[in-house]
């Protein structure tokens, strides 16, 4: 049994067929593949986005609500991890989990709009829950748990988010699942937005969200008097190298430069990875001469000497920082 072209759907059309060329066939399947490709790697993502989200849930659920929570206590989550029994569902992570969920519970509804219509929406229910249903015919959503539905007065409270805090449906389908891991962890809300939005502006891989929350970007920026600046000097840089700081509590001296070019050499020749750039030294004085700076760093390439605070950024200019960067952020998105 034969089949003639003909019989197949076209999907060229007939102007183009002069120009349908060997290359540009090759090109055609590239771009289908890579397409698709993204968009699963996505869907993927959002999955995984949900589910550890609602493990996270239901562990607090449980905390709250559980009949036998009490014979557990500490050990929780390490009983819970035995009694799931699965690759990748040890206590630590369980606790990544539940993490997740205390830092944004207001997901709520990003998660509930991605399993709406779904077969898994039945999973959304908790068996501890009440349930109330929205007016855009979403499933049947449960009422958060009390943890983050009640003020300090025992009162019910809606969640609203701070002006300078990032959208929830932006933060579910910006940032993948591991980012949102990683900055869980930090527990002050307002340095959290701040890695959230610098973290989807830049486009960070998940390396480069470490390295800048390990160089203490944050507390950088907080710093900085030329914010904007210091902004544009990391997004442009996030694809080079790593820094090397080294936090003096005296005045510069000389043998300083000389100890953090040893520190960077070191890692330059056995820490860093294929296609990284040679790491930065940042030496970090109370005080320091420029003439003295000048002749001891003098041939030595990418060392830097600068004078910190012994406080750190008010919570006030952080806060103003991504009010300021709300807007642009918006446009970038669209």
């Amino acid at each position: 049994m034969s089949c003639k072209i003909k019989d197949y759907p076209k999907t060229v059309e007939a102007n183009d067929l002069q120009e349908f060329t060997m290359d540009s066939l090759a090109g055609k399947i590239v771009k289908l593949h890579d397409s698709l490709q993204a968009e699963a790697a996505h869907a993927i993502n959002l999955m995984l986005t949900t589910r550890n989200w609602l493990i996270g849930c239901y562990i607090v659920e449980y905390e709250q609500n559980g009949k036998d929570r009490a014979q557990y206590g500490e050990e929780l989550l390490k009983s819970l991890a035995k009694r799931i029994n699965k690759k990748g569902m040890g206590d630590r992570r369980l606790r990544e989990y539940r993490q997740l969920f205390l830092a944004y519970p207001y997901l709520c509804d990003s998660v509930a709009k991605f399993l709406s219509g779904s077969p898994f929406h039945e999973i959304w229910r908790l068996p501890t829950a009440k349930f109330e249903t929205s007016d855009t015919e979403m499933p049947l959503t449960p009422k958060l748990p009390q943890i983050v539905k009640m003020d300090s007065n025992g009162k019910d409270v809606k969640f609203t988010l701070e002006p300078w805090q990032t959208p929830a449906d932006k933060l579910f389908n910006r940032l993948s699942a591991t980012h949102l891991i990683m900055i869980s962890a930090i527990k002050d809300p307002l340095k959290r937005a701040f890695y959230e939005q610098e973290s989807i502006r830049g486009c960070w891989t998940v390396k480069e969200l470490d390295r800048q929350i390990s160089s203490l970007y944050f507390e950088r920026s907080g710093l900085s008097k030329d914010k904007l600046a210091l902004q544009k000097y990391v997004q442009d840089g996030a694809q080079h190298c790593h820094f090397i700081i080294d936090l003096k509590v005296d005045r510069f001296k000389h043998e300083y430069a000389s100890q953090l070019n040893t520190y960077k050499n070191y890692y330059k020749n056995e820490m860093m990875s294929p296609g990284d750039n040679p790491p930065i030294g940042l030496l970090l004085c109370t005080d320091y001469g420029k003439t003295m700076v000048k002749y001891a760093t003098e041939g030595l390439d990418q060392l830097y000497v600068t004078k910190y605070m012994l406080s750190l950024p008010s919570e006030e200019s952080i806060r103003q920082y991504l009010l300021d960067n709300v807007d642009m952020t918006e446009r970038e998105g669209d």
